[in-house]
């Protein structure tokens, strides 16, 4: 399973209990001791699945 898909299940378990109370947009490439910041369209995370997300939880 991709590692997005974790990603989506966590933050819709978080906005489901109203945990979630900010949210910044940033998109990394690599691993978590050895990353680097890129473009929102250019990282490891699909951040239009994100937004879709947020809309569909209606945060």
């Amino acid at each position: 399973m991709p590692a997005g898909v974790h990603q989506l299940a966590l933050l819709y378990g978080l906005l489901q209990r109203k945990k979630v109370r900010q949210i910044q947009f940033h998109n990394v490439q690599g691993a978590q001791n050895d990353f680097v910041k890129v473009y929102h369209d250019e990282g490891d995370v699909n951040l239009l699945n994100i937004i879709r997300l947020l809309r569909d939880t209606r945060w």
